[in-house]
């Protein structure tokens, strides 16, 4: 095996066999994942212990475990789909999935476990999951309300999530390998049937492994000397296929793959910085709204104040600073602008915003070859930042 290969399978970079496109069922499960209440309703009914899969428990109880809770304390389940927020102060909010304790009698069994679906990668609303558990801990002691949420795909903010709203998520291929499991211990005649929508969630959850791949090449653990030799393999496998082996060749497509997603890894990779406060300056950071390669970093509280973020994208040879915001005041924006140093009168308009250049054309790129130089980035959006926030 090419000693390149070798070294970055150690660093925990996989070999993906990416399915074929076509698949009738894929086309036709397609029409409806956009409605993530099919979701829910189809995976309500495997966590019902006398539903018509025969799975019995097996399902629901391996659920149980992933949301850390003893598959006794919930001895009689009760699941219910679209669970209405009573009151008021919940804006008359829906739970996807809420399982409880059927028989409430004994207080030490009183278990909630509230399952919020976000397979179709919808967005979280303002305190949704504080509000769930508000609502149900007036029922439930607040120590045994749990919360799991389901994903298809692992995003930058993930773990912020689970330590902040003290969650677990799992993904549609973990959800897919509990189905499995559960058929494999259960004796139900409707397994192709359950298969077949396991098979869908592993499907639908492929493109995990090749984020993690491309968030792998995109860390600090890939030299740049190493990224850029295996830029070049991969363009030696492409016109040279027959040079490798069988193994390497499927290892240097998935790269391949990857590597197509690498400016999203630089993104995403921002992301997780400022969240976790390795970025000076800011606390929040998410995708520029239609800008893929384009990543928001602001501190809110100057944001309030301000109107405006830096925005910091990746092209092939660069990474680019810019000032954005959405103040519609002409003057104001501008003054403001002007002050932190974007005071570029070459502003342009984009989906409502404006974006400003650095006056000073040093501040404007960061020139690399093959991937840049991440405290050099660092450095440059901390000091971009404290000019904004200085107002």
């Amino acid at each position: 095996m090419h000693p390149l290969i070798k070294k970055l399978k150690e660093l925990g970079l996989k070999a993906i066999n990416h399915p074929q496109k076509y698949n009738p069922l894929q086309e036709f499960a397609c029409r409806v994942s956009t409605k993530e209440i099919v979701h829910s309703i189809i995976l309500a009914d495997l966590m019902r212990p006398d539903g018509k899969h025969y799975l019995g428990r097996h399902f629901i109880d391996s659920l149980l475990k992933k949301a850390d809770l003893d598959s006794n304390s919930i001895s009689d389940v009760k699941v219910a789909t679209e669970y209405r927020l009573l009151g008021d102060r919940w804006d008359k909010r829906r739970m996807d999935i809420l399982i409880t304790n059927n028989i409430a009698k004994d207080s030490e069994k009183e278990y909630a476990l509230i399952i919020e679906n976000k397979l179709n990668d919808a967005s979280y609303l303002q305190r949704q999951l504080e509000d769930y558990r508000d609502a149900i801990k007036i029922n439930c002691p607040e120590d045994k309300v749990k919360i799991l949420c389901f994903h298809r795909l692992k995003k930058a903010e993930d773990s912020v999530l689970e330590n902040s709203a003290n969650v677990k998520i799992i993904y549609a291929q973990e959800i897919a390998d509990l189905i499995l499991d559960a058929i494999k211990n259960s004796q139900t005649s409707e397994s192709c049937f359950i298969k077949a929508y396991s098979r869908y969630l592993k499907n639908l959850a492929i493109e995990n492994g090749d984020i993690d791949n491309a968030d792998i090449l995109a860390s600090d653990n890939v030299s740049v000397d190493d990224f850029n030799e295996l830029v070049l393999l991969i363009q030696d496998c492409t016109s040279n296929i027959t040079n490798f082996s069988e193994e390497e060749v499927l290892f240097l497509n998935s790269m391949n793959i990857a590597y197509q997603d690498i400016h999203k890894a630089f993104v995403r990779r921002i992301i997780v910085e400022t969240l976790s406060s390795k970025i000076k300056g800011a606390n929040k950071s998410e995708p520029e709204a239609g800008y893929p390669f384009y990543a928001s970093v602001w501190d809110e509280t100057e944001y309030r104040n301000t109107e405006q973020w830096l925005s910091v994208g990746f092209s092939e040879s660069h990474v680019h600073f810019y000032l954005v915001s959405h103040n519609q005041e002409e003057n104001r924006r501008n003054l403001l602008a002007t002050k932190a140093g974007f005071g570029n009168p070459k502003f342009y308009k984009r989906q409502g915003y404006y974006w400003y250049s650095p006056i000073d054309p040093t501040l404007q790129n960061i020139e690399f070859q093959g991937k840049p130089d991440f405290n050099e980035v660092r450095c440059r959006i901390e000091c971009l930042l404290s000019k904004i926030n200085k107002q």
